[in-house]
């Protein structure tokens, strides 16, 4: 009986762990005609904590247009569903110096969903694996704060 329960599960392997704390591709165009989605947790929780749709297109719908620009799966995962807006929400432009980090770079955020997590983690790889102005807006802009200058060594 398990197995046949298991068998229908429909697991998307881009979703890491299956959970309903995303924003979706509906919210986003959502943003894009100046409307909240009053269905999403994620919305209103967001609206609740003094977001506004200009703030949630510049951290959340620049994140999944880059996503849909990369042909990937735009569902963006938020870290809280209440998260607060602060200066650590605004977005960092892409710089080609800005590639380094701890390999502790998200145990500043265990309180964050596990979804949200997983998801900046394997973010984090791609823009390790291909530094470019796509990777790097498909991260949440609290973890671009944390990625760090490297700058070439210089021998004279």
């Amino acid at each position: 009986m398990s197995s046949q329960i298991n068998s229908n599960l429909d697991i998307n392997p881009i979703r890491p762990v299956l959970s309903d704390l995303y924003f979706c591709k509906n919210c986003n165009q959502g943003w894009k005609d100046n409307k909240w989605m009053e269905c999403c947790k994620g919305c209103v929780g967001h609206r609740d904590m003094g977001w506004t749709i200009d703030d949630m297109k510049c951290v959340y719908g620049t994140a999944m247009d880059a996503l849909i620009g990369r042909n990937k799966d735009c569902s963006y995962y938020f870290p809280a569903v209440k998260r607060p807006l602060t200066r650590g929400c605004r977005r960092l432009s892409f710089e080609a110096n800005r590639s380094q980090w701890d390999k502790d770079i998200l145990q500043p955020f265990a309180r964050y969903e596990l979804d949200w997590r997983i998801q900046q983690a394997a973010l984090l790889k791609d823009f390790k694996s291909f530094p470019s102005k796509s990777t790097w807006d498909s991260l949440d802009p609290e973890v671009q704060r944390r990625v760090v200058y490297k700058y070439p060594v210089l021998r004279y």
